[in-house]
């Protein structure tokens, strides 16, 4: 993404429509874009011509970036004063953006007359995109009878939008009457960030955070890089230096990461901001030694002010969100389907910054502008602490040479990966005869199992190896729900008879166990299971094995694997015939196994239809 940010900028800086259409559409950003459209082509001319372009503002229009400069300055110093009102400040942001979705949850649910609330979408818009009168603003403008539309109100909270369809990036709005009707200004980083660009239309709204979903950032990760000035094209043409005479060689710049990192959070204290989003910033502010400077006897000038509008000869930082995170790494270590891709920066969050050279050693952080090819070196850089050791995750190794650390509660309903994942301390490997993308996929379907998401909907084609994966895997689950997928089998939950069971578990190659009236097919468990061999097919089969599971599992983790191994009921009308233990199961006992399978337990009523059919199944013995 950042190499796109690299070679798009300079086009939109440009306005050089045809140009941009091309390398949007290569970089899968072209959904928003038509090169057939003469007015955007004409207008594109039209400021282009005139080297300059066009403002949708007066020039008399106040500085509104100033006072938000100012406001941020007025933040931190209060910050420093008084940090726990700051955190107040900050957790009554969020609280807002989840009060208003409630309150517009409540309106809805009473104008529909409905018991409960009930949570829509905010109303879209359509808008035109429009040039921004400063290129590092943070804040998009819209218009107030825009803005009253999408349900945010003037002079109101901080309100975020995003795209109509949504998005994972979010920008603020400030809303001003000094844009257009029907419009939003936005930066050209903006216009990067959203996949968008000027002179398009846009379909927006007003953005509503989960209310599942946690927003203060406990830390992110920022990759910094250069995006030099336009005058030269040999920072894109990957030329880095060799051939350039004594004078021009590359030109170390000392980066102060604490200054960065202060100035990144002053800017974007109480903003959200997403995974992979770019920022960009003046490189002049954050020099150590500026050799122009110094050249000139200004070492002591304070750095220029950000300019209105982007200097083609101006070399500018690139910041990338690499990664954030809304839990701190102990949490983490011990949650199962943990992903973060956005959230909100607060005082606490801590900012960890590396060059580009350091996370991909096949980009460098070089670059020209005015002639002289840059370098940046990193100073006072905070390090991310490293992680401790987790027990809680194994490394499996797939078939075709890669592994996944994944979480041990993801991996219990696979009865194959019993051993490893029932083995205690760190280090644990387990390799599989699966490859690495169908793995990946049974991942996917167990993280929703375990969290009780929906389901995957995969494609059809890849059922069959998904399958025969969880064949190999023993995930009983994921094999019923490829069956129905497929649609070459009934579901593996039926209604039995006990004299099925009995004549089964007497022919040999099954182990069938019963258990308060349901049926466990353990003929797969017994290898991995502590004197399974022996100790479960001469006491438990063929009668209820109620007492003897709540005696050899002093804990309830084995309830987890109950919904693998179970395969339907015995009929009602043959439960009486089912011998039972000398001692019966305790009442605390029952009424646990009884909650904890309840949710897939077969209903009595469905037992009357299927009577029949299990009566002439067990004929066909």
């Amino acid at each position: 993404m950042l190499q796109t940010l690299r070679n798009i900028s300079p086009l939109l800086a440009r306005n050089n429509v045809p140009a941009l259409v091309n390398s949007m559409r290569t970089y899968g950003m072209g959904s928003h874009v038509s090169d057939n459209d003469p007015e955007v082509i004409e207008k594109a001319k039209e400021r282009h011509l005139k080297g300059k372009t066009k403002s949708h503002f007066p020039e008399e229009a106040p500085g509104w970036d100033e006072a938000l400069a100012s406001d941020s300055e007025a933040v931190v110093k209060a910050e420093r004063s008084n940090p726990k009102s700051i955190k107040e400040m900050q957790d009554q942001t969020v609280e807002c953006l989840h009060d208003e979705m409630e309150e517009e949850s409540d309106k809805v649910g009473k104008s529909s007359g409905g018991d409960a609330p009930k949570i829509i979408e905010r109303e879209s818009i359509e808008v035109q995109i429009v040039h921004h009168p400063n290129s590092y603003a943070r804040h998009a403008l819209l218009h107030p009878s825009t803005a009253s539309t999408l349900g945010i109100k003037e002079g109101g909270s901080l309100s975020f939008i995003s795209l109509a369809d949504g998005s994972d990036c979010v920008v603020p709005v400030t809303v001003t009457a000094n844009t257009s009707e029907g419009a939003i200004a936005l930066t050209a980083t903006q216009q990067y960030n959203l996949h968008a660009k000027e002179g398009t239309k846009l379909s927006i709204r007003k953005f509503t955070p989960p209310s599942d979903e946690p927003l203060s950032l406990v830390d992110i990760d920022l990759e910094v890089s250069l995006l030099p000035g336009t005058k030269s094209d040999s920072f894109f043409d990957g030329n880095d230096g060799e051939h350039e005479d004594e004078e021009n060689r590359v030109k170390p710049y000392i980066l102060d990461a604490a200054k960065l990192s202060q100035h990144f959070l002053k800017t974007y204290l109480g903003l959200i901001v997403a995974k992979n989003e770019a920022c960009i910033f003046p490189l002049a502010t954050f020099l150590e030694n500026d050799p122009e400077l110094k050249k000139t006897g200004k070492e002591n000038s304070p750095p220029p002010s950000p300019p209105t509008a982007i200097d083609s000869h101006e070399a500018q930082l690139v910041l990338r969100v690499r990664a954030c995170n809304t839990l701190d790494q102990d949490t983490v270590a011990d949650t199962v389907g943990y992903h973060c891709y956005r959230g909100i920066i607060t005082p606490e969050t801590a900012i960890y910054i590396t060059l580009l050279a350091q996370t991909n050693p096949n980009c460098t952080c070089t670059g020209t502008t005015s002639g002289t090819t840059l370098s940046l070196e990193l100073i006072n850089a905070r390090l991310r602490p490293p992680p401790g050791t987790n027990e809680h995750l194994i490394d499996i190794h797939t078939n075709d040479g890669e592994y996944f650390p994944v979480h041990r509660k993801l991996l219990r309903p696979c009865i194959a990966l019993t051993k490893p994942v029932r083995t205690p301390g760190c280090g644990v490997t387990a390799a599989v005869d699966v490859d690495t993308l169908t793995f990946d996929r049974v991942l996917i379907f167990l993280e929703a199992h375990v969290l009780n998401n929906p389901l995957p909907s995969f494609g059809i084609h890849l059922v069959p190896p998904l399958k025969e994966a969880a064949e190999r895997l023993q995930l009983g689950s994921l094999v019923e729900w490829c069956e129905k997928r497929l649609g070459d089998s009934a579901s593996r939950r039926k209604w039995h008879s006990y004299k099925e069971i009995e004549k089964r578990n007497r022919a040999g190659g099954e182990v069938l166990l019963i258990m308060d009236g349901m049926v466990f097919d353990v003929t797969n468990w017994l290898p991995e299971h502590p004197g399974g061999s022996t100790i479960i097919p001469s006491q438990a089969i063929n009668i209820d094995s109620s007492r003897f599971f709540e005696l050899y599992h002093a804990s309830r983790e084995s309830f987890i694997y109950l919904r693998e191994f179970y395969i339907g009921e015995i009929l009602p009308s043959d439960r009486d015939a089912v011998p039972r233990s000398d001692v019966e199961p305790s009442y605390d006992f029952l009424a646990q196994l009884r909650q904890w399978t309840k949710d897939f337990r077969l209903k009595e009523g469905q037992a009357a239809a299927a009577a029949e059919n299990a009566q002439q199944a067990f004929k066909s013995f």
